[in-house]
């Protein structure tokens, strides 16, 4: 097809190039794969500077597979938007989708990256300060294993805004699903996110990860074997939402709420001075479900706290606090627990089920007080 023309185009044949297909600036493209494929061997499928609509209307999985990015955006005016297809880079150092200018706007789909990636299915070092991507929904999928494993949503550099109201975020390798290495706020409104053998939620620097779960975007359902919801340095995390159904398992089944489910590790932690906002939600854990790392705060409300050890403790003699106010724990070892002197746990209006007494301080060396009304 003519890719300086604006048109509608729609494959009837399997498509190889050794060289990205440019689409004109100031132009609109639809392109329809009907179960066809576009393959890209040794640069990006597609290199977009108009306005650019993909879809694959055929229960056939069609789409672009290619060496570089399957999509990326080069041009601060251009727009992507994907509807449905199957969208895969083979290179070990480019996302699926590349968006270093422009937006991007993820309605439906399959996207992959290979195992030995070292960036990410969307984002990694293809996104720049005048990109804005929002996802509604997909399957995101990274199998990575290599040394500097690659997540599945990586905000990095100086991007505008990620925003994720739905899909499935799967890292079935060794990395992170979602990963925010940035000052900014990256917001999830809704989507499921299961990590294998890392983190599922990560805040590694001074940004904002906002989690709100609403009624019109669904249940949010998070989990991982090790951390499912960790932030560190001087970073904020704010979840917001309700107690979640059936959140009881890896496999659960949740259909409202918020649910938050890790295996060997705390469910949600704070590593270092920054703080984390839980206002609703469930929070279950084969070991400890609350945990505030170091000097940081944590704030927890209307929450659901099930734990097969700790269900929130102060630890690594930082100093920390933790507030726990109208919320539930049921833990088999102990509900509040203090590691070292200095740390302080405030709670008020908690109720207690699992271990036979009513609270316990478990190690405790610093101060566990009931207060008379919630500190914050």
């Amino acid at each position: 097809f003519d890719s300086r023309t604006a048109g509608h185009v729609v494959f009837k044949n399997n498509l190889s190039t050794s060289a990205a297909t440019e689409l004109s600036s100031g132009k609109t493209f639809t392109l329809d794969f009907r179960g066809k494929n576009l393959s890209g061997s040794n640069e990006q499928g597609i290199l977009n500077y108009g306005n650019l609509t993909l879809n694959n209307s055929t229960s056939t999985i069609g789409g672009i597979n290619s060496y570089g990015a399957a999509v990326k955006n080069n041009d601060a005016s251009a727009v992507l938007t994907i509807n449905s297809g199957s969208y895969s880079s083979t290179s070990a150092g480019s996302s699926a989708i590349g968006i270093p200018y422009g937006t991007a706007t993820i309605n439906d789909g399959n996207f992959s990256i290979s195992s030995n990636n070292t960036k990410s299915v969307i984002g990694g070092d293809d996104i720049d300060s005048n990109s804005i991507i929002t996802i509604n929904g997909g399957t995101f999928t990274s199998p990575s294993t290599a040394s500097t494993p690659a997540s599945v949503i990586r905000y990095r550099t100086s991007m505008d805004s990620i925003t994720i109201n739905g899909g499935i975020f799967k890292n079935s390798g060794n990395g992170v699903v979602v990963l925010n290495e940035l000052s900014k706020t990256l917001t999830i409104n809704g989507g499921t996110f299961i990590a294998s053998n890392n983190y599922a939620i990560h805040n590694t620097s001074s940004g904002i990860i906002n989690i709100n779960q609403t009624s019109t975007k669904g249940p949010i359902y998070i989990s991982s074997p090790s951390f499912a919801i960790r932030n560190e340095s001087t970073g904020r995390i704010n979840v917001t939402g309700s107690i979640a159904d059936n959140c009881t398992s890896f496999s659960s089944n949740t259909t409202t709420g918020i649910c938050a489910y890790a295996t060997n590790n705390s469910t949600v932690t704070n590593r270092s001075s920054g703080q984390v906002y839980v206002n609703g939600g469930s929070y279950v854990s084969d070991r400890n479900g609350i945990n505030n790392y170091a000097t940081g705060k944590m704030y927890i409300k209307n929450a659901k706290i099930i734990a097969n050890n700790a269900g929130a403790f102060n630890s690594s003699g930082g100093k920390g606090t933790l507030y726990v106010c109208s919320s539930t724990i049921n833990s088999t070892t102990y509900h509040f627990a203090n590691n070292y002197s200095g740390d302080i746990i405030q709670y008020y209006n908690v109720t207690f089920s699992g271990v036979s007494t009513t609270m316990t301080a478990g190690s405790n060396t610093g101060t566990i007080t009931k207060v008379t009304s919630c500190p914050f």
